[in-house]
């Protein structure tokens, strides 16, 4: 319970520090927020980058995927890294893992990031230190075409694998709809994988994803 709390305070902190130290001239990219609906599972998803000066960045992805037919075995990922930036695109950070699966545990990561208009991407190693701890690789892409019409396409990937000596757990998220300045909606399918022979399961349904500025 004093860990949790300790995290709280941790995460209220950064959060100040992200709202109020930003520099106005550092590109900040939009937050997505995310709802996806299936057949089998409900997510929410959302990741928060934000610069608190020209060399420190806030990071946090929070996501809870809430199973329709067995509650309890609901899946809750948080992670929150402060990031110190080598180069616009290059970052390296300490920060903290909560999970449903795994608790609470120190991590350190390195994450590389572009967003522009049309695209983003992110490629995010990390290493929870502790002797139970798991390795994680995070990598997510998005295409956003630029046109001059109401709609555009959108597509977006996202990957998350984790492991210790053998497999633990994974996920594939995909969309695929369209964009109307900054909300984007569509088909979704998220595929998990389970234990060391990645046992699979499909999630099909639709999202909608809102970016704030």
């Amino acid at each position: 319970m004093k860990s949790l709390i300790l995290i709280f305070f941790f995460f209220l902190m950064l959060s100040t520090l992200a709202q109020e130290d930003s520099v106005p001239s550092l590109f900040s990219p939009p937050i997505p927020v995310e709802l996806m609906v299936g057949n089998e599972h409900t997510l929410f998803k959302m990741i928060v980058t934000k610069p608190i000066n020209r060399k420190l960045k806030f990071y946090n992805l929070l996501s809870y995927e809430v199973n329709h037919s067995d509650f309890e075995s609901s899946i809750f990922l948080n992670q929150t890294v402060l990031f110190y930036d080598f180069s616009s695109n290059l970052s390296a950070g300490l920060g903290v893992n909560l999970k449903t699966f795994g608790g609470l545990k120190p991590i350190v990561s390195v994450l590389y990031s572009k967003f522009t208009k049309s695209t983003g991407y992110i490629i995010q190693p990390t290493v929870e230190i502790h002797k139970d701890g798991a390795k994680e690789l995070f990598c997510l892409f998005e295409y956003t075409f630029q046109n001059q019409k109401e709609l555009q396409p959108y597509f977006r990937i996202d990957v998350l694998t984790t492991w210790k000596a053998k497999h633990d757990f994974s996920y594939t998220n995909l969309r695929l709809g369209l964009n109307r300045k900054g909300f984007r909606f569509g088909p979704a399918v998220n595929i998990q994988y389970f234990g060391p022979t990645a046992d699979s399961q499909y999630n099909w349904g639709g999202f909608v994803n809102v970016l704030i500025p």
